[in-house]
């Protein structure tokens, strides 16, 4: 079943919400749909503050998310360490499929990286969610944001092969600006209240330059 998610205040580390680019296997492979037309995405990163002592899983989104893991996969398949969850600890020093470690990565120490991923661009809205953003620069890496999502188990066509869940993103809000990282850049919102937590470290209500 598809859940309702409102993440915190978070800085964007990677990703493009400009552009898709074709999705890749588990190979590294360029992907096609049964048409023989490439799979195109837009795939973006965001980084939530890590609260001390406490897991992902306790967070009030990471429950949710947890929760519908849980249900879409009652055999356990979630407590494998090959689950996608689509979530990555910005601490980690293990590397990536890349060979980058997490540690390493502009913006990530001290942060939960949640990526978001789907096959059309998501709205893009101001802090307060009253006008539109259309400039493609008008939300890039390093900026902080509120995303609107869901997420879901993606074991509605049987057993999937890399058992996991989705993060969808339905909109992003720009809640203010922080320095650009280079390199990084690969909805009905009625009922949801924008603007109303505090703002993170390093954020500001202008740009601020950008960082490498």
């Amino acid at each position: 079943m598809t859940v309702e998610l409102l993440f915190p205040v978070a800085q964007m580390v990677g990703g493009n919400l400009a552009k898709m680019f074709q999705s890749k296997d588990d190979i590294n492979q360029p992907k096609f749909d049964k048409n023989g037309d490439p799979c195109m995405r837009c795939n973006f990163g965001v980084a939530i503050p890590k609260i001390v002592g406490q897991d992902w899983k306790q967070t009030e989104w990471g429950i949710k998310i947890f929760n519908e893991a849980q249900a879409a996969f009652p055999n356990g398949e979630f407590n494998a360490p090959t689950f996608a969850w689509k979530i990555t600890d910005g601490d980690s020093m293990v590397p990536n499929k890349s060979g980058n470690k997490p540690c390493d990565q502009t913006g990530y120490p001290g942060n939960w990286i949640v990526w978001f991923s789907q096959s059309w661009l998501p709205k893009k809205v101001n802090a307060d969610a009253s006008s539109e953003l259309t400039e493609p620069d008008s939300i890039v890496p390093g900026y902080f944001v509120q995303v609107v999502g869901t997420c879901l188990g993606n074991n509605n066509k049987g057993t999937p092969k890399s058992p996991g869940v989705y993060q969808n993103p339905k909109a992003v809000v720009l809640v203010a600006y922080g320095e650009r990282i280079a390199g990084n850049e690969d909805v009905d919102l009625t009922g949801y209240t924008f603007g109303n937590q505090p703002l993170p470290p390093g954020a500001s209500a202008t740009p601020i330059g950008m960082t490498n």
